[in-house]
């Protein structure tokens, strides 16, 4: 009998992207208010800049993806005591404030995107799961929407390429998926884990995968919620989603009530 295949996302999946990001953006918060000569905040640092950094994601056409230094001149208005909404469309539309394009902000931003350089430490879980799915001959591939040539010498740094045996890049939609189950050495019952619920969990589920949910660190206030999109399983460990790949038919009847269970005690909505 063939063993099951793991889909599997990268970024926050396999590894920690989410603390890369909050260093870079807590570092960035520091770099302005120097430049600025704000003083310290009253309230938690990065639900501050975070809050500004969702502001500006809903409304620029890249999404979260928007070029950094908007951050930084969002950050520059919000230290002011504007609120982050406010900001945020001004700092779309161009209006009030410094300029992006000065030197002070681009520097900023390459600072920003340097920081995200940083190579991220691997997820809990994720080698002594990968370890079990090998001895296991499982096939795990990874399916991701960033660059291929970037997750591959991110799977070489961190060292657990040779446990990979594919990186598939293209959009994550389940037409992509039922191509996938269509791989020759793809069996029935195979899995995608990741921790994006509308991008990773919805679109394999609606496929015919079965699905597990390993949720990251940060989850943008507009994403769906567990109870909407209904993951078969829900993990805090990599290690954990390893056994239910592995188990068969015993396994999965004992992790039935896993999504429940570990939404509860996450509070994975929050």
């Amino acid at each position: 009998m063939t063993s099951p295949t793991l889909f599997t996302d990268a970024d926050n999946t396999l590894w920690d992207t989410d603390s890369v990001f909050a260093r870079a953006q807590l570092g960035m918060l520091r770099s302005v208010q120097r430049l600025e000569g704000h003083s310290r905040l009253q309230c938690d640092p990065l639900s501050f800049v975070r809050e500004v950094d969702q502001c500006l994601a809903e409304l620029h056409h890249s999404g979260l993806r928007y070029p950094p230094r908007l951050l930084a001149l969002g950050l520059t208005q919000a230290l002011l005591g504007d609120r982050p909404d406010i900001v945020a469309k001004r700092v779309i539309r161009g209006r009030g404030g410094p300029r992006g394009d000065s030197p002070p902000y681009i520097d900023l931003e390459e600072q920003f995107l340097a920081a995200l350089r940083i190579t991220p430490a691997l997820r809990l879980g994720v080698r002594s799961g990968l370890n079990m799915l090998a001895e296991a001959r499982c096939t795990v591939m990874v399916v991701t929407e960033a660059s291929r040539t970037a997750v591959n010498d991110r799977l070489v740094a961190l060292g657990i390429a040779g446990m990979i045996s594919r990186v598939i890049e293209a959009p994550k939609r389940p037409e992509l998926y039922r191509r996938l189950r269509k791989l020759d050495r793809v069996a029935a019952g195979s899995f995608m884990i990741g921790d994006q619920l509308d991008r990773d969990i919805a679109p394999a589920k609606e496929a015919g995968l079965r699905t597990i949910f390993f949720a990251g660190g940060f989850v943008p206030r507009w994403s769906s919620s567990v109870d909407d999109i209904k993951p078969d399983y829900v993990v805090d460990d990599f290690e954990k989603a390893a056994e239910l790949v592995i188990g068969g038919d015993e396994t999965h009847r004992d992790a039935s009530s896993y999504p429940r269970r570990r939404a509860a005690a996450q509070n994975l909505g929050a």
